[in-house]
């Protein structure tokens, strides 16, 4: 039974049309679409949005279609037209009733689009549909559900690792979209092989033969490529390894001092022929 249903059912009331307050926003597109990244569960939030809209970039900029997205300070930013992050409820209703379309992870703003009749796709994995999803003006909804592998909805109960949600292949969302737009593509015909647990991670490789300042490359996981330095810095490698985190690639032993005063901050370590001794000292 859908949560509405069960609501009215417990009340005795039958369920009505219901009518969206709404608040002007001033926007200079014409054609938009949006997307919602948000989600009241971190475990629900989708984290391949923006390579679906890598996808379907140039067949928006074709059609003069504009690309909007409705996100916390915590989100990651789309590389949208628009970014709204602090708006109001009933400003948000006034974007979604002048949108083309909606994409959303399981959130309220689904309801706002049905409720205003506007066409959305839904991404669901951590409830099943039929019960959370909005009960008006269902020809209008795209209902994408993960298939979590094969196992039930973690109804939010559960800590889930991999998310659930990210086992949507990025290329069925994308086609959803274009065809909602009516927009002809060739998506479908594309075979997802893999998508790693780590697929979206940006790692970057630096070889540690220089110093920057100390924002330089700050939150990124680095892997420090010290195989490819014929001599190490020590200065440099301090730098390095005392305010990032790293993951460090060596073909030679490094000073297990050092490495016990950096440990925090080493969160892998690949390294080429030791011997013996050497593999003993950094295993304590």
């Amino acid at each position: 039974m859908n949560v509405a249903e069960k609501i009215a059912l417990e009340c005795g009331v039958k369920i009505s049309q219901p009518y969206i307050d709404r608040s002007f926003m001033p926007l200079s597109y014409d054609k938009y679409i949006i997307f919602d990244t948000r989600c009241s569960n971190q475990a629900g939030e989708y984290d391949f949005f923006q390579d679906v809209l890598n996808l379907i970039k140039p067949h928006l900029k074709e059609n003069n279609i504009k690309c909007l997205q409705i996100c916390t300070d915590k989100n990651y930013k789309l590389s949208c037209d628009k970014t709204f992050i602090k708006i109001n409820k009933k400003q948000e209703a006034y974007l979604i009733s002048k949108s083309s379309l909606l994409i959303a992870n399981e959130n309220y703003s689904l309801y706002i689009a049905s409720a205003l009749n506007k066409k959305s796709i839904g991404l669901y994995s951590l409830f099943d549909p039929r019960n959370t999803a909005p009960i008006w003006n269902k020809k209008n909804q795209i209902i994408i559900e993960s298939d979590r592998d094969g196992n039930r909805p973690s109804y939010s109960q559960l800590s889930e690792k991999p998310k659930t949600i990210n086992f949507i292949n990025p290329y069925e969302v994308a086609t959803k979209i274009l065809d909602c737009l009516g927009i002809k593509n060739n998506f479908n015909q594309i075979e997802l092989v893999h998508l790693g647990e780590n697929y979206n991670q940006q790692i970057v490789e630096v070889v540690p033969d220089f110093i920057s300042n100390s924002d330089f490359l700050k939150g990124n996981q680095i892997n420090l490529r010290l195989d490819l330095v014929k001599e190490m810095n020590g200065e440099v490698f301090r730098y390095w390894l005392s305010n990032k985190k790293v993951n460090l690639l060596t073909d030679k032993d490094l000073n297990i001092g050092l490495l016990k005063m950096f440990k925090s901050n080493i969160i892998g370590l690949t390294i080429g022929p030791i011997t013996e001794e050497y593999n003993k000292q950094l295993k304590n």
